[in-house]
């Protein structure tokens, strides 16, 4: 019994790690995304409380221009400044958002190509069997059972990437 064990828990992780090799590239662009994400949500949440400071005060406001006037050579006026401002925090969300999506989409292909091979080997597994075996056991549920694990078992990788994306970026944040 142990010796069986043994080879479904060798096929299993063989199985696994041919997924991850075939889907090598998607893969390699959803951890790219996570630490570009994770990047981008450290400088927006880092920001907010030196935002608010800033905005207490009119003159901070005021002394903040001037050095950046002074170190740029430039001349930004006071309205200018707000513009560019709340524009910059309005592009970051935005780039933000972009990449959540960008994470969900890239993971969701990941998710439906795992759970399509998944389904299809166990389909073909089932093309291989005599008769007998889906006499013995019913047929409709093992088609049932099936669809019904491959895609509780790509949700997973799914829900794992997930997790891995709000981990990296709280311990970046804590950093």
């Amino acid at each position: 019994m142990q010796v069986l064990d043994n080879l479904k828990n060798k096929f299993e992780i063989s199985f696994i790690y041919k997924q991850i090799k075939d889907n090598k590239n998607i893969s390699f662009l959803i951890i790219l995304n996570i630490f570009i994400l994770t990047i981008v949500e450290m400088f927006v949440l880092s920001s907010l409380l030196p935002i608010v400071n800033l905005f207490s005060d009119n003159q901070k406001i005021v002394i903040l221009i001037n050095k950046i006037n002074n170190f740029f050579s430039l001349s930004i006026s006071f309205e200018n400044f707000l513009i560019i401002f709340f524009s910059s925090i309005i592009i970051l969300f935005l780039i933000s958002g972009i990449l959540q999506f960008l994470h969900f989409l890239m993971g969701n292909r990941l998710t439906e190509k795992i759970f399509r091979d998944w389904k299809n080997l166990i389909i073909n597994n089932y093309t291989k069997q005599e008769v007998m075996f889906f006499t013995n056991k019913k047929t409709g549920d093992l088609i049932q059972k099936s669809l019904v694990h491959s895609r509780d078992a790509s949700l997973f990788v799914f829900e794992f990437l997930l997790f891995i994306k709000e981990f990296i970026i709280s311990i970046a944040l804590l950093i």
